[in-house]
């Protein structure tokens, strides 16, 4: 049997209000879900207390486990990246943005990604949910520079996440500082806390790592959250679990080799414009997975 429990993130409701979206996620079979911290859905600075309140009840009330904030993205702080003339790039349909990051140049980007990330950990703390994932950033400097831009901030979000009770994860990917699992790996000895995780997106292993189960047994329990969906010819676009070329069988027994007790949330942002089917359809295919693992 398997500890993990498999859900979505909210992004793939990318259009939909935030009860809308968990109303649906809940209906078709999620059994989690990872909320993201940005319009519209959960911005922490449009949620008071008394929201924070609801939305926490309307989870528990729909049997929906909020297991991580996604504080990736931060579309919000566009317009303070275009006054410092760095540009805000976008991967999603309505120019949801990833900038700023720890490794933005000036430094007023960074700390205004260091402080954003620490409304993202208060808004985990009140609502009793105790994993918010974020990202470095990319090279945009010399590496030695960026790395070092990286570990300061991350240092300082993990040592804040700790007085709250809170893991900080980091997600990789391979165009950004720390990429590579090696590089995770010496981020969280260098940073040296128990309350620094990692979290992996398995499309993202495939096409940068190709043996995703050796990867996942590499880092171990160091893995607090795991993305997924499928992808094909290690190509970068998110597609419904069973359409591309993933061995989902491989990827989950190793998850469970490794006691992994978290969750896995599909990540089908590309299907913003109609969610629920391919939702549906994913997690139907993976639990098929589940049950025979």
């Amino acid at each position: 049997m398997v500890k993990f429990q498999i859900g979505c993130l909210s992004n793939a409701f990318l259009f939909w209000p935030m009860e809308k979206a968990l109303q649906a996620m809940s209906r078709i079979g999620c059994k989690c879900v990872e909320i993201m911290c940005e319009r519209p859905h959960v911005h922490p600075d449009d949620w008071d207390s008394s929201k924070r309140k609801l939305l926490k009840k309307m989870c528990e009330d729909l049997g929906l486990r909020v297991s991580v904030l996604d504080s990736i993205h931060v579309s919000s702080l566009a317009g303070l990246c275009a006054a410092k003339k760095r540009n805000a790039p976008s991967f999603f349909p309505d120019g949801v943005s990833y900038e700023p990051t720890f490794t933005s140049v000036p430094k007023e980007l960074r700390r205004a990604r260091i402080e954003y990330t620490k409304k993202c950990i208060d808004l985990a703390a009140e609502m009793g949910v105790d994993k918010v994932e974020t990202y470095s950033g990319d090279v945009s400097c010399h590496p030695d520079d960026a790395w070092r831009y990286a570990i300061e901030g991350l240092t300082e979000c993990v040592e804040y996440a700790a007085k709250n009770r809170v893991h900080l994860l980091l997600e990789l990917f391979d165009a950004l500082i720390v990429g590579t699992p090696d590089d995770a790996l010496r981020a969280i000895r260098e940073i040296g806390s128990p309350w620094l995780g990692l979290s992996v997106d398995i499309g993202h292993l495939d096409i940068a790592y190709r043996n995703i189960p050796d990867t996942i047994k590499k880092l171990g329990g160091h893995i607090k959250q795991v993305h997924i969906e499928d992808m094909k010819m290690q190509k970068h676009f998110h597609l419904i679990c069973g359409r591309g070329n993933i061995d989902f069988r491989a990827c989950l027994s190793a998850l469970k080799a490794i006691d992994y007790d978290g969750s896995v949330c599909l990540e089908l942002y590309p299907y913003a414009d109609n969610p629920e089917p391919a939702v549906q359809e994913s997690i139907l295919y993976l639990n098929r997975l589940v049950e025979q693992i």
